[in-house]
């Protein structure tokens, strides 16, 4: 089993709800409160994983059969800051949703890299 297709089937485990939950009230996500965005994270994490299942690959460096279920919900709220504009995000929120995408990067650089990199 390759990890891109075991981190899909974290996604329907409660195990997976609660480290989405733990990890954005661990590095201060502003909107961890709100469990309609968590469930979105949560959703759209499950949907770039069937995509790198498919081969796409979404992060620069990450080959798609090295997608992990943090890299997914990382690259879930990365795109969205990508994507968004003036009107749908406020400076000071975007600020925080981007230092949390800086410290969770930080925290577990190996999510972001191939495997076979690493010393």
């Amino acid at each position: 089993m390759s990890i891109v297709k075991d981190s899909l089937k974290f996604c329907s485990v409660f195990e997976g709800e609660l480290l989405v939950e733990l990890m954005l009230r661990y590095w201060k996500h502003p909107l961890a409160e709100d469990v309609e965005f968590r469930n979105a994270l949560l959703e759209n994490a499950a949907k770039a994983l069937r995509l790198s299942i498919e081969g796409t690959n979404l992060i620069e460096g990450l080959p798609p059969n090295y997608m992990s279920f943090i890299a997914a919900l990382w690259y879930v709220e990365w795109s969205f800051l990508q994507n968004a504009s003036a009107d749908e995000i406020q400076e000071s929120e975007l600020q925080q949703r981007e230092a949390w995408l800086n410290a969770v990067q930080h925290a577990v650089p190996s999510c972001f890299c191939n495997p076979n990199d690493l010393p």
